[in-house]
């Protein structure tokens, strides 16, 4: 707790919270959010490996979409400065260009 007080940068992942949930969140002005997308194939891949995910809606193909969607439509409304948008694919396959482009846009040096 201390050292986050000392650092001029706090980071949080979250992950499987929909955007419109982690909007409702009271974070301090100038909060950045920066969305990592995954192509819904993928996920789906993933998901049918993994014993976590053994519910139905977890591993329902509709329901992940509809999610996607959800959160799109959410990003659509948001001021562009507020957030940041990474698609996984970009990242796995540029790593050092996509690295660079997101600590540009978070006004961080690299």
């Amino acid at each position: 707790q201390e050292m986050c007080r000392r650092s001029t940068i706090q980071i949080m992942k979250v992950t499987r919270l929909h955007l419109k949930d982690a909007l409702q969140l009271k974070l301090p002005a100038g909060t950045r959010v920066v969305y990592l997308q995954r192509d819904p194939r993928a996920i789906y891949s993933s998901r049918k490996k993994c014993q976590w995910c053994g519910y139905r809606a977890c591993r329902n193909i509709s329901v992940l979409c509809q999610e996607r969607e959800n959160d799109l439509f959410v990003l659509k409304q948001l001021p562009p400065k507020q957030i940041t948008f990474v698609r996984f694919e970009d990242l796995a396959t540029h790593p050092l260009e996509e690295s660079q482009r997101l600590y540009h846009e978070l006004g961080l040096n690299y």
